[in-house]
C-alpha cells in the first residue's frame, strides 16, 4: 500500500511515506487508518504489482476519524524514500513489531529538501532528480546505491523506516495473521 506524494493537497499524507507492500495471499488483513491530526488527511492506497485490486484507492479521512478496509496479507514497512510530511506509526496485532516515524522531520529538514510551503520534507531524489539519489541508472542496485547524507538524516530520526531504496535490512517487517492500525499524528504520551 503506497500512499500519496508531495504534490497532493497541503495536508495530504505522503504515503510514499508509508508503504505496505501487498502480494497475492490467501488470507486477508484488516487495515485501520486513524487520523489524530488537527486537520483532514487524504490517504492514497495502491496495491503492489500482481496483487488484486483494492476496493478504494484513496479517500478523505477527517480529524478524529478512522476507516477500515481489508486487503491481502504480506509484509509491511514505512518509507521515507519519497519524502515526509507528518508523523505516523504502524502497529500490528499480536507480537508484530511497531514501525513508523514519530519525529517531526519538517523541523530538521535540510534546507535543500524543504518543500516550498514548509509543510513537507522532500526526498533527495525528488529535490535533485539525479541517479545517485534516485537509485537509478548506474546506481540501480544495492551494490551501487548507498545511503546519502540526506537519507542518513531520515534514518537517524526514524531508525525503523526506509530511508533510501535499498534499506531493507532494518526496515521491513513480517507478521503472520496480523491486523494493522496506521495512525497519523499519533499521541505518544500514552
Amino acid at each position: 500500500m503506497a500512499l500519496s506524494r508531495l504534490h497532493l493537497p497541503p495536508y495530504a499524507s505522503v504515503l510514499g511515506f508509508i508503504l505496505l507492500l501487498l502480494r497475492d495471499g490467501v488470507k486477508c488483513t484488516t487495515f485501520k487508518l486513524v487520523n489524530k491530526c488537527d486537520f483532514p488527511e487524504w490517504p492514497g492506497i495502491l496495491s503492489g504489482s500482481g496483487s488484486p485490486k483494492l476496493d478504494t484507492t484513496g479517500f478523505e479521512l477527517s480529524k478524529d476519524t478512522s476507516r477500515t478496509f481489508r486487503a491481502p496479507a504480506d509484509f509491511y514497512d514505512v518509507s521515507l524514500v519519497d519524502g515526509y510530511n507528518l508523523p505516523m506509526i504502524v502497529e500490528g496485532s499480536g507480537l508484530c513489531p511497531t514501525t513508523g516515524c514519530v519525529t517531526d522531520l519538517n523541523q530538521n529538514c535540510p534546507t535543500k529538501l524543504k518543500a516550498k510551503s514548509g509543510l513537507a520534507c522532500r526526498s533527495a531524489c525528488e529535490a535533485f532528480g539525479t541517479p545517485e539519489y534516485c537509485c537509478s541508472g548506474a546506481y540501480s542496485s544495492p551494490g551501487t546505491c548507498k545511503p546519502s547524507i540526506y537519507s542518513q538524516v531520515f534514518k537517524s530520526a526514524c531508525p525503523k523506516s526506509y530511508s533510501y531504496a535499498y534499506d531493507d535490512a532494518t526496515s521491513t517487517f513480517t507478521c503472520s495473521d496480523a491486523d494493522y492500525t496506521i495512525t497519523f499524528c499519533p499521541n505518544l504520551s500514552r
